[in-house]
Formats: structure tokens, sequence, C-alpha cells
């Protein structure tokens, strides 16, 4: 009983900070600064693009400069001294700002007095800002304090480093560009159910930076798939979803009706039947990559719908496709990941080394130890599966 007013008294806290975050927004509105009325922003630099700006143009103008020597000092004296050389490059580099305009999500704020700071999470990172309340005046330094993890700004200033050597943004201007009327998931938890971040991807975007970059790694692996094929003269093409007969592997579709000429139909299992039409048609290399659908289970490595590639070339055989395959995964690796070695769950994968060419006997043999070409009866098949744990 304990428990359950436990979980009852926190969702009471939970509503009451979404009411909270309303009567904010309303606030705001009120105030005629209703952030949902703002349609555009002018970005002009992302986190890391504006981080390395910085980086090159500091190296260009504290060129030759020598670290500050702190040895045989005392603590107090080599602080001193380390706080003097910060000073002083702080004023060479404020000399020649790199001013920028960047927008994203608050991810992290911390208020102290007159000054605080915040992490904006953009596309490609995240970057801090320095909120000072002389830099932006009283009204707007107050209502940045109301702010609420979530909101989106939008931030103009200039690039320094602080002391701790952190490449931050000194705001000038803030903007709220968007309120955040829902709780994120708790910081130091983060979003940990599978689930959640399977049916909320865009929260999982939000909570888990790595998911981004998987995103962003697709498309760059779908785009590069196309130049590869497309400069060994391949063809792309779209195929029916919608089909009388769902053929080319062995799964459940999903079935559907078409109004217009009364028939039933189902979508597509896989691309191979129409893609080989197209060969005996003359096209000769043709690829298409596209959704699939299979009426099955659901997991984290099996999806009902999901992309599939296939490709097919005439006046070819199986070498040649194994040669085509290989290439296509070397090129993919030194494209999207800049090196044919990739690491992946503490196992490194070397795609420049030749791959290893097996039959299935062959395979079978070395890995699982059987012979195929020595068992002669279907029992004995049985035997071994079953030895194997087979069912």
């Amino acid at each position: 009983m304990a428990k359950f007013e436990q979980k009852e008294q926190t969702a009471a806290e939970l509503n009451e900070l979404l009411k909270v975050k309303r009567e904010k927004l309303a606030n705001l509105q009120a105030a005629g600064k209703d952030p949902f009325k703002i349609t555009k922003y002018d970005q002009t630099h992302h986190s890391e693009e504006a981080k390395n700006l910085y980086n090159e143009h500091e190296a260009k103008l504290l060129s030759g400069r020598a670290a500050v020597n702190t040895e045989g000092m005392s603590e107090e004296d080599a602080r001193a001294a380390k706080k003097a050389d910060y000073n002083e490059r702080r004023e060479i580099m404020d000399a020649d700002p790199i001013r920028v305009s960047i927008a994203g999500r608050m991810m992290f704020k911390r208020i102290m007095g007159k000054a605080s700071f915040m992490n904006i999470q953009d596309r490609d990172g995240r970057i801090q800002v320095y909120v000072a309340k002389d830099a932006l005046g009283d009204e707007a330094y107050d209502d940045f304090k109301k702010s609420d993890i979530g909101d989106i700004y939008g931030v103009k200033g200039y690039l320094f480093r602080t002391m701790t050597g952190e490449v931050s943004v000194h705001a000038e201007e803030l903007v709220l560009l968007c309120k955040n009327l829902q709780n994120l998931p708790e910081k130091f938890h983060g979003l940990t159910d599978t689930d959640t971040r399977y049916r909320q991807r865009y929260v999982d975007l939000i909570m888990n930076p790595e998911v981004k970059d998987t995103f962003i790694k697709r498309s760059k692996i779908i785009k590069e798939i196309r130049n590869f094929l497309d400069a060994r003269d391949f063809m792309e093409v779209e195929t029916p979803t919608l089909v009388s007969n769902a053929g080319g592997a062995a799964a459940r579709p999903f079935e559907t009706h078409y109004n217009a000429l009364n028939e039933d139909v189902k979508l597509r299992i896989s691309l191979e039947l129409y893609l080989k039409r197209l060969i005996v048609g003359g096209l000769e290399r043709v690829y298409e990559i596209g959704r699939v659908y299979r009426n099955e289970g659901v997991d984290t490595r099996h999806n009902p719908e999901f992309t599939l590639m296939e490709l097919y070339q005439a006046y070819t055989d199986y070498e040649g496709m194994m040669e085509l395959t290989e290439s296509m995964f070397r090129y993919l690796a030194e494209k999207v990941c800049g090196s044919t070695k990739i690491s992946y769950n503490g196992i490194e994968l070397d795609f420049g080394k030749p791959f290893a060419r097996l039959t299935m006997n062959d395979a079978i043999k070395k890995y699982a130890g059987i012979d195929f070409d020595a068992v002669a009866t279907d029992e004995e098949a049985k035997e071994l599966a079953k030895k194997h744990n087979i069912e």
C-alpha cells in the first residue's frame, strides 16, 4: 500500500511540474513574449563547427605563445600566474572575436547570482553558454532564470575559452524559441527502457546523443550505397509495394483490400520478384532501396517494416557478385567511418582484408565440425542436429 501511495505522490509531483510550465508559458504570452509565434531564427553555426572555428582562430592569434611556466612557484603564485596568463590570452582573443548565432535545446543550467551557465544541444553536439546579467539586462536575465530544462533557445554572442579550457559562447542575446511543456527523463539515469526508446524515438534522440550518430550514419550509408552502385552503372528503380502475391521470402505478409479494383492485395515482403522482371526486360543492372513489411514478431532486431536493399546484375555469376559485395562494404567503411577498420562490440572488424570465401559445406565443416558430404541419411542428419542443440 505504501509503495502504491509513493507512486501516486510521484505522479502528483510530475503533474504539478507540468502545471507550472504551462503557467510560465501563459505569463510569457501575456507579456507579449509568446515563443510559439517565432517561426524563424537565423542560425549561423552549429556547436562543433563553432568550437572548431574558435580553436583554429586561437591557434593563429596565439601562435608561438608559450604556456605559462609555474615550476618552482607556490600554489598561490602559480594560480595567480595562470590567471594572469589567461587574462592576457582572453584580451588578445576578445580583440578579434568570433560572433556566432546558435540554436538548440537547453539540457543543463546552473544559476549563480548575476552570472550563469547552460548547455545547448543541437544537431552536432553540445556547447556551453555563459549568461551574464550585465550583458543581457535585468529583464532578459530574469526570464532566463525562469527557464526549464528542455526549452529551445537561440543564442547570439561571441566565442571564448573559460579558465577550465572549455570553448563557450558569451551570450549577448537570448531568444526563447520553444517552451518545453513536458518533463524529460531524469538526467542521471536518462532514457533506458528499450520499449520507450523505440516507441518515442524523439525522446531517445534528445537523451542519448549516440542515437543521433546512428541516424546520421544510416543516412550516409544509404547515400554512399547509391554513389557506389551509380558509379558501377546500376539503375535505381521503384517497384510495387502492393502485390497480389507476396513472394521472394518466407514470411507472413500484411493483407489489405484494393477498393478501386475490388481485389485483396498484400504488402510486399521482399523486393526480389519485380527486380528480376526488370532484368528480363533488359535493364541489366538494377537496384532498389525500399521498405518491406512482414507480419511477424517484434524485438530489437526485428521490425514489421524495415528497409531492404537488393540488386541484380545480368551477365555475371556469384563470383562477380561476391566481388561487388566485398568492394561495396570496403567502400562504405572508408566513406562513412573514415577507415576500413571498425570497432563493433569490442571486436575490431577489418574490411580492408580480403573476405574469406567458403562454400556452405566448408563453412559448416570449419565452424561446426560436421562434414555434410559424409551424412548419408536423414537419421544421421537429425542426430547431428540434436547433438548441436538444433530443434
